[in-house]
């Protein structure tokens, strides 16, 4: 979808602490989420960013800006969750349900269709072929 909608910017997703498939354990403090994020862009050979950022990402976004500036160009924060501490970020993290499991992958999608009627099929199908991962129980 990045492909669709930014053209002309290469886009790189990392997964922040707690999300998506990187460790779900702490420190979820900022100071540790930009660190993570500077150790990437090193990795990556970036020199400066233009960090898109919606939610806890756009926090982060802005504390990348605040923390190294001379790694940020331009950064956009989307629905910004100021002002969202590392205890506040755990007890919603406490409070998220467990991973949804699925029997198969048509499982999957129909369940994210009706959780995401916005996101055209397309989109539905990268999620899964990006994140679905087979359990140990075979789920």
């Amino acid at each position: 979808m990045a492909a669709e909608h930014l053209a002309g910017f290469c886009v790189y997703a990392p997964d922040l602490r707690g999300q998506g498939r990187s460790s779900w354990s702490p420190p979820w403090a900022l100071e540790q989420h930009v660190a993570d994020l500077v150790a990437t862009m090193d990795g990556l050979g970036l020199r400066q960013v233009d960090p898109l950022g919606f939610s806890f990402g756009a926090a982060v976004s802005l504390h990348l800006a605040r923390h190294a500036p001379e790694r940020v160009r331009r950064p956009v924060l989307l629905d910004p969750a100021i002002g969202l501490g590392t205890e506040a970020a755990a007890r919603s993290s406490e409070k998220a349900p467990a991973t949804p499991s699925f029997l198969d992958p048509a499982e999957a999608r129909a369940a994210y269709a009706k959780s995401w009627p916005s996101v055209p099929p397309s989109g539905l199908d990268e999620e899964i072929a990006d994140y679905l991962v087979r359990g140990e129980d075979g789920r």
